[in-house]
């Protein structure tokens, strides 16, 4: 993809082509994926959702066959808590994964490299 600022507006678009430093097509680096800190707050949410559902399962009574049990007010409060936490826990992850889906490796080199960019077919710069 191409992407540059033409009359204020910023254009994306596929081309076709590649990049050439010093003769050789490419330019050597070390691909970095920059999602890690994202995925791990996606791990955190998701650990927090885990204790979430662990204690509004552990605030419910355990009764036998048949019988049934009387919540009460500190129990409700404690399933409210832990469901609570658990949803916003679980929204928040699923949050965090979507980011993180949506960044590319990219290939960091040193400013001021001279590049030749060559360009394989024609296209026009469509804002």
């Amino acid at each position: 993809n191409i992407s540059c600022l033409k009359d204020g507006k910023t254009i994306d678009m596929p081309i076709k082509g590649h990049v050439s430093f010093r003769g050789k097509n490419g330019i050597k680096g070390e691909v970095v994926m920059r999602n890690g800190k994202i995925l791990g707050w996606a791990w955190g949410a998701g650990f927090v959702d885990g204790i979430g559902q662990g204690m509004e399962r552990a605030s419910q009574p355990a009764v036998g066959l048949g019988a049934t049990a009387a919540y009460g007010a500190g129990d409700v409060l404690k399933m409210g808590i832990g469901g609570g936490a658990s949803k916003a826990a679980q929204t928040l992850s699923d949050y965090y994964i979507k980011r993180a889906e949506q960044y590319h490796p990219v290939i960091p080199i040193g400013a001021g490299n001279e590049v030749t960019v060559v360009f394989q077919d024609g296209f026009q710069l469509k804002t």
